[in-house]
């Protein structure tokens, strides 16, 4: 599992990341020091009239949102000790190659 450091940075009610996670890291998981949830990341690029610009936006979604998304889905999230290597422990990464 990749890791990237970044700080949470708020914009009146909207929350987001700095610096700006590399590609990939769109939809990962945003977690404290302690481990604990504290929203999805959603990169994007700006997206402006005039000629073609490279920068990059991050936002966090709350983790309200991704509980409600579950929740209304059926799919109850599991609560249990927080931890970095426990998030590292859970995820399954899967590459899709193109022929």
């Amino acid at each position: 599992m990749s890791t990237t450091p970044a700080r949470v940075v708020t914009d009146g009610p909207r929350r987001g990341l700095d610096p700006v996670p590399p590609p990939g890291f769109s939809g990962a998981a945003a977690l404290d020091g302690a481990g604990r949830l504290v929203g999805v990341a959603v990169i994007g690029s700006a997206v402006v009239a005039g000629p073609a610009n490279a920068s990059s936006q991050a936002r966090l979604a709350p983790p309200e949102d991704v509980r409600k998304l579950l929740g209304d889905q059926a799919n109850a999230p599991a609560v249990a000790a927080a931890s970095l290597e426990s998030a590292k422990a859970s995820v399954v990464r899967v590459i899709c190659v193109r022929k």
